[in-house]
């Protein structure tokens, strides 16, 4: 519960974001946008199904109509390839956030 002021409670966390959380989200996301963007569409398109709309890997496979293992195996790829395009920007924002 807030302390008069509007500050919270000691031991507990604002939820409230700071200018510089808010232009760091702002960039991550865009990242992560053209990340998806850049991945070619039978991996964008198990990434979206799988972890956007939430599908199980069964629906995934049924609705592109390939195997579960083949999902599995794409969906494995795009989030590899996402991790790989993301790492540098994420090292690179918490150096600046930790200097």
């Amino acid at each position: 519960m807030p302390q008069e002021g509007g500050a919270p409670a000691p031991g507990t966390h604002s939820w409230q974001i700071n200018p510089e959380e808010f232009v760091l989200n702002t960039e991550l996301r865009g990242k992560l946008e053209g990340a998806v963007l850049a991945l070619p569409p039978h991996y964008r398109m198990v990434l979206i199904l799988r972890d956007m709309e939430q599908l199980d890997m069964r629906e995934v496979a049924e609705v592109m109509g390939i195997s579960e293992e083949t999902a599995k195996m794409r969906l494995h790829r795009a989030r590899v390839f996402l991790r790989n395009a993301l790492a540098s920007y994420v090292q690179r924002s918490q150096r600046k956030h930790h200097a």
